[in-house]
Formats: structure tokens, C-alpha cells, sequence
């Protein structure tokens, strides 16, 4: 289920009492989760306040308790993921986000990453960052041919997986956005979306990120994410696309505020507030992207 396996409350060393206190909010009222300013916690004050979290688990938000969101990457039964919602809502500020917070809270042994977007510009960051760590296995154009190349690799890695039960590391392999997927030939397609059905058994998950006008057009490749986080758009589009009524998504904060179906219901939250622009890309000679693939090759 949902709520047990991939999205989790905790209370991590402390309680919700504890939690409330400290962040001085009255226990008595209870405000709507919808339409809310962010608590505004720093991505620095993030990794400090959940840094004791489980190995294998990335915190990718909060609420307005304070209280985390988890993906938990040691779970094979877990789903992909796809972040819906319309432009400027901030789907690749939360994939920067969650990759970073990635990196942050696991070692290049327990997870690595690869990026496919039409926008590698804005990756850059991220990509360094993961090259230092070694996290990171590639940021590919989307009208690279290697992004077709990236994914048989990945689905060949999987199934390798699943008959030898080495499961490490974990990979995300992240696509921004899920529209290039038209463009690939059938046999790319198919092995994508094998991916997106036995992937997660041998550890390999894909992260989506799409518009909502794209989203409703669609259907056959949207349908293989159940797990959703929606951003800000018209609530008749979030009906359709959310698979759970009730979330009035025209209500989140554009670029801040997301929202998944969590415990029968909408649970709105917030990502860390980091800006990627003020990081300073310093001159770094770039692994190429065929030794990172000859890396997972070697791995297997």
C-alpha cells in the first residue's frame, strides 16, 4: 500500500508535540493544509533537522507539522513517480531538489542517478555536484541519442538484477520531461515501459516530471505512474489526472507547494527552499558519459 511503503510520516527523535512547540504552532487549531504560506525551512536547515534518517530513505518534503516525507529506496514494491503540473509550478525545482537531497542523505554505494531532459542547462549544478560525489552517472539531452541508449541500459540492468539479487545501488533515472518519450523508437518505448512496471523490483526507479496540458494527452504512459504529486493546476485537471478526488490544487503555492494522496486523503506539502542559481560552477574536467555507462557495465 501507498501510505506504508513509499510515503511515510515520522517523527524521528521527536514528537509531534516536541515539534509543534518548537515551531511555536497551537495544537488546538487546526488550519487548512491548502493555501498556506510555507513554514520556509532552508534545504541546510533540512539536512539538519532529518540527518539521522534510515539508510536508504531520502526526505523530500514537509508539512505544515514539520513532519517529513519520505521515498524509501530499500523498498522493491514501491512505485515510480511522476510530478504533474502546470508551468511554473516548480516540477524541476522538485526534481533539483529531490536529487540533491538524494546525494545529501546516501552515499554514491546506496544510490546513484540519471538525468534525461530537454533542459541539461539546468542540471548543471547537479551534475557536478553528483560527479564530486559520484553520485551522479550522466545528464543526457533528451534529443541525444544516448538518452535511448541510457534507458536498454537501465532495463537491462533491472532484469540482471532480479535473477542475481544484487540490488546495489539503488538508481533513479529521472526524465524531464516525459514528453520526449513520443519521440523514441518502439523498442526504446517498450523497454521503458518494463522499466516502469519491474524496475523498482531490481532497484531502478523512474522520477517523471510533465505539464498538465501534456499529462491529459498522454494517458497510455501516465496510467503506469500511480504514485502522483501534483503542483499547482486547475482542480477540474487534478479530478482527472490525480486519481483521488478532493485536492483543490488550484490552491498550492506555485514553484513551493506540492500535494500527494497519503492515508485517504490530499496531504499538501512544501520542499526546502534552495536556490540553485547561487551556486558557482567552478571549471571541472566532466567524466564522459561512456565511461559512466561501461561503470554500470562493470558493476554488473
Amino acid at each position: 500500500m501507498l501510505e506504508r511503503l513509499l510515503f511515510q510520516k515520522r517523527q524521528m527523535d521527536m514528537s509531534l508535540e516536541e515539534i509543534e512547540d518548537e515551531n511555536g504552532l497551537d495544537r488546538s487549531i487546526r488550519r487548512s493544509l491548502t493555501h498556506q504560506k510555507s513554514p520556509g525551512i532552508t534545504f541546510e536547515d533540512f539536512l539538519e533537522r532529518y540527518k539521522d534518517l534510515p539508510v536508504q530513505t531520502v526526505a523530500f518534503g514537509y508539512d505544515e507539522n514539520y513532519l517529513p516525507l519520505l521515498f524509501d529506496l530499500g523498498e522493491e514494491h514501491s512505485e515510480p513517480l511522476v510530478v504533474i503540473g502546470d508551468p511554473k509550478s516548480g516540477k524541476t525545482r522538485f526534481l533539483q531538489t529531490f536529487l540533491h537531497l538524494s546525494m545529501s542523505f546516501n552515499s554514491s554505494e546506496v544510490l546513484n542517478f540519471v538525468v534525461i531532459t530537454s533542459t541539461p542547462d539546468e542540471y548543471e549544478i547537479l551534475e557536478h555536484l553528483g560527479n564530486v560525489s559520484r553520485h551522479c552517472l550522466g545528464v543526457v539531452s533528451a534529443d541525444d541519442p544516448e538518452a535511448a541508449e541510457w534507458i536498454l541500459r537501465l532495463a537491462e540492468t533491472a532484469e540482471e538484477r532480479l535473477s542475481t539479487l544484487d540490488l546495489s545501488p539503488a538508481i533513479l533515472l529521472v526524465l524531464d520531461d516525459l514528453q520526449f518519450i513520443q519521440s523514441l523508437d518502439t523498442e526504446v518505448r517498450l523497454n521503458l515501459e518494463w522499466l516502469l512496471r519491474n524496475g523498482p523490483d531490481g532497484h531502478v526507479w523512474v522520477i517523471g516530471a510533465i505539464s498538465t496540458s501534456a499529462a491529459l494527452t498522454m494517458g497510455r504512459y501516465i496510467s503506469q505512474f500511480r504514485t502522483r504529486i501534483l503542483g499547482k493546476m486547475p482542480d477540474r485537471h487534478a479530478i482527472r489526472l490525480g486519481l483521488y478526488p478532493g485536492l483543490k490544487s488550484h490552491d498550492l503555492t506555485a514553484g513551493q507547494q506540492f500535494a500527494v494522496y497519503l492515508n485517504q486523503s490530499w496531504l499538501p506539502f512544501w520542499v526546502p527552499e534552495k536556490n540553485f542559481s547561487d551556486f558557482e560552477l567552478p571549471e571541472q574536467e566532466k567524466t564522459s558519459d561512456e565511461s559512466k555507462i561501461n561503470q554500470i557495465d562493470g558493476d554488473n
